[in-house]
């Protein structure tokens, strides 16, 4: 079994997986009567199953999201990528399962990082170092993540987290408030968008702000990453707020269709086949490109509030 790595601090507990993509297992909030999972808790029968997509949180690297049919369309080249979604689409990057090396450690932080030049089982084309960091504060979790380019060509690249929140804190009736920096979607009849974004239409308009639906979605969005994104249980009293480096600006909101305890919120640098639309001439996707030894850098603050904490 994957070996589990325990941060604490007074307030918060994280628990880590760096032989599965340095994902999370755990995000809770310490009290003297109990634990409050912050993240929709792991299991073991994940691990067992191998159902890594469904761990609390993990690493979108070196792309977000999907790739149209597993095809990576860049600089007039064709890149054929694992279809590892229903053999239909490359989803959610290469290091999910992949082993971080820890480097180092302590009670409250780790840094671990991946070279993708020593696995056998990555499909992207171009050779990268990754670093996946945690770092425990007195109310809150700095997440940062890099992508090296270590090869001699130039590379597409996108990165972020995908964290599952979890939708009950208190009462299994608990309603939640939301105030998102949204500024405009991608359209599509699934997640794969048929072109660049639009302004928000009065549906995605009623996500900015307020009591935020159980009612199924799979969308990206383009947002506005100077402004918080923010959740607020309202029963609990309790507030989640991410804050995000101008990197990424455009964040995917998944609610699911049947299995309404849980939704996820994921800060991603790229748009949904973002290296697609680019390579089309659509602006505003996200597309970044690494010169060979050229690096990007991004930090993701989640801070708490409220009574628990």
């Amino acid at each position: 079994m994957e070996k589990i790595i325990k941060l604490k601090n007074k307030n918060i507990s994280l628990e880590v997986l760096p032989e599965l993509g340095a994902s999370i297992y755990s995000f809770k909030i310490r009290t003297k009567m109990q634990d409050y999972d912050i993240f929709f808790p792991s299991t073991q029968e994940i691990l067992k199953k191998k159902k890594y997509f469904s761990l609390s949180s993990f690493n979108l690297i070196p792309y977000s999201n999907r790739i149209k049919s597993g095809v990576l369309n860049y600089n007039k080249q064709k890149y054929f990528l694992e279809k590892n979604e229903d053999n239909k689409n490359a989803i959610h990057g290469e290091v999910f399962d992949k082993n971080f090396k820890v480097i180092k450690k302590d009670e409250t932080s780790i840094k671990m990082n991946f070279d993708s030049s020593n696995s056998k089982s990555i499909s992207w084309p171009f050779p990268f170092l990754t670093g996946v960091s945690y770092q425990l504060l007195n109310k809150g979790l700095k997440i940062c993540l890099y992508v090296k380019n270590t090869g001699t060509e130039k590379m597409p690249v996108g990165m972020g987290i995908h964290p599952y929140l979890n939708r009950y804190i208190s009462s299994n009736s608990e309603k939640i408030r939301a105030d998102l920096p949204l500024i405009g979607y991608y359209p599509g009849e699934g997640q794969i968008p048929n072109s660049g974004w639009k302004p928000l239409n009065n549906k995605y308009k009623k996500l900015k702000s307020g009591i935020f639906s159980t009612e199924f979605l799979d969308r990206c969005f383009i947002i506005n990453p100077d402004s918080d994104i923010t959740f607020h249980w309202l029963d609990s009293n309790l507030k989640l707020t991410f804050q995000v480096d101008p990197i990424f600006k455009h964040l995917v909101i998944y609610r699911p269709k049947e299995k309404i305890d849980f939704f996820a919120v994921e800060p991603v640098t790229n748009a949904n086949d973002g290296f697609n639309l680019a390579e089309k001439g659509i602006k505003d996707t996200g597309f970044i490109e690494l010169e060979p030894g050229e690096r990007i850098y991004g930090n993701i603050l989640l801070t708490l509030g409220g009574d628990l904490i």
